[in-house]
């Protein structure tokens, strides 16, 4: 989806269309990885220089209720913010350095395992927090040739 639809989708549920809220959902999108409110507002500063922590926090909070953001907790204590994924069931490899995800092909929660008397399970999140190839300066091996 492109800032157009996110911002029609906002319009349909009667919210207001801001530049900020256009502006947090390209960097967003443009990024496709997790990003703290810090680097939502260093980036958003250039183009709204009065933009305070309370207004990305609000549009955040927002946008995370009309299911459009996802926040993920990282072992800092810090939130981090992303565009949704299309598929609600999903699981990631999560960078705690610059936030890249990258997705888990199959669910590893499908195990069967024992589920409470009577509880009912609605959704479930499994993400696993390291460090990427990128940020550890490890380089890729070179795919082996078949000749």
């Amino acid at each position: 989806m492109d800032v157009d639809a996110y911002l029609n989708q906002l319009k349909g549920q009667g919210l207001k269309l801001t530049g900020q809220r256009r502006s947090i959902l390209g960097i967003l999108l443009a990024e496709n990885r997790y990003m703290s409110a810090k680097e939502l507002m260093d980036r958003l500063q250039e183009e709204h220089p009065h933009i305070s922590y309370d207004t990305i926090y609000r549009n955040l909070k927002v946008l995370r209720q009309e299911r459009i953001v996802e926040e993920s907790m990282f072992q800092d204590g810090s939130s981090r913010f992303r565009i949704r994924c299309r598929d609600p069931h999903h699981h990631h490899f999560i960078c705690v350095q610059c936030g890249r995800t990258i997705p888990i092909e199959s669910c590893p929660m499908e195990l069967p395992f024992p589920v409470p008397d009577g509880f009912q399970v609605y959704s479930h999140r499994f993400d696993i927090f390291g460090e990427c190839a990128d940020c550890r300066g490890v380089t890729k091996p070179a795919p082996v040739s078949s000749n």
